[in-house]
């Protein structure tokens, strides 16, 4: 076998799609707005009138009126950036096949089409004195000839010590090459509950007001202003949307208060809190 290293750059690894859920309206007082709202100029980018069904792809259309000619163009500029889709290697290398052992890597390769390609799914391991990686990719270009792309990350990140200092806990890493061995860091607890990223959810039908304990952070006890955000359930599944002022964040003694104070029409909120 004839096989080729290659670097890749990041841009052969292609970036996600943003065309799911990407909504260029709002609604802030019974109209939708595109992008943004100026206190200023408030009817500088505002849509028709809402429907009452608060979804974007039925009830926010183009603009009328004057000066509406220039606002469409540019709405329609935004809709087609966004309708579009990054192809990965994943899609352009064309996987078909995959070396779970050592052993098996020459007959895998050699058994590959033209123009397919083959991951490295096994650990590390030394072949005609080049070393492969798991996530490492060889792709047949002819019959005897193989390009190698090498995985970005062909190692691990392992703990090797942990310390603390009037409170503030360092736990130091260090990157090995290959699969590694497993490492045990004394002194570390985490605890048992509350260590999902988003540690309190709600569902809403009726406007009122929630409560949560505050964490806090370093040693004079810094409250950490939790990260919020809403959701409706729309036919796309969960649609984030923007409450502005409906959805207050304040503090009560040791506790956070969320106040829902209005929503769209009878939808439930969804509410998410990190």
């Amino acid at each position: 076998m004839n096989i080729k290293s290659q670097t890749p750059t990041i841009r052969s690894y292609g970036t996600p799609s943003i065309y799911g859920g990407a909504n260029l309206w709002f609604i802030k007082n019974g109209y939708w707005y595109f992008k943004n709202y100026d206190s200023e100029q408030p009817d500088k980018n505002r849509g028709p009138v809402a429907t009452g069904d608060f979804a974007p792809d039925y009830s926010a259309t183009l603009f009328t009126g004057k000066g509406s000619f220039q606002r469409n163009l540019d709405l329609l500029n935004e809709r087609i950036n966004i309708i579009h889709k990054e192809l990965s290697y994943w899609d352009l290398y064309r996987i078909t096949d995959s070396v779970l052992t050592e052993e098996s890597f020459p007959a895998v390769i050699s058994g590959l089409a033209v123009g397919n390609s083959a991951v490295i799914n096994c650990d590390t391991f030394t072949y005609n004195n080049q070393r492969y990686h798991r996530g490492d990719v060889i792709v047949k270009i002819n019959d005897s000839e193989e390009v190698w792309i090498k995985s970005i990350n062909a190692g691990s990140f392992m703990p090797i010590g942990f310390s603390e200092n009037q409170g503030l806990y360092t736990l130091e890493f260090e990157y090995q090459e290959g699969e590694g061995v497993a490492t045990t860091v004394s002194g570390l607890q985490i605890a048992s509950v509350g260590n999902s990223i988003y540690g309190y959810s709600y569902e809403k039908d009726n406007l009122g007001t929630e409560q949560f304990p505050m964490e806090y952070l370093g040693t004079d006890a810094t409250p950490i202003k939790p990260v919020v955000k809403s959701f409706i359930l729309s036919n796309n599944g969960y649609e984030e949307i923007v409450l502005d002022d409906d959805l207050i964040v304040s503090s009560s003694s040791n506790d956070w208060v969320l106040n829902l104070t209005g929503k769209p029409g009878d939808k439930r909120i969804y509410i998410q809190v990190k």
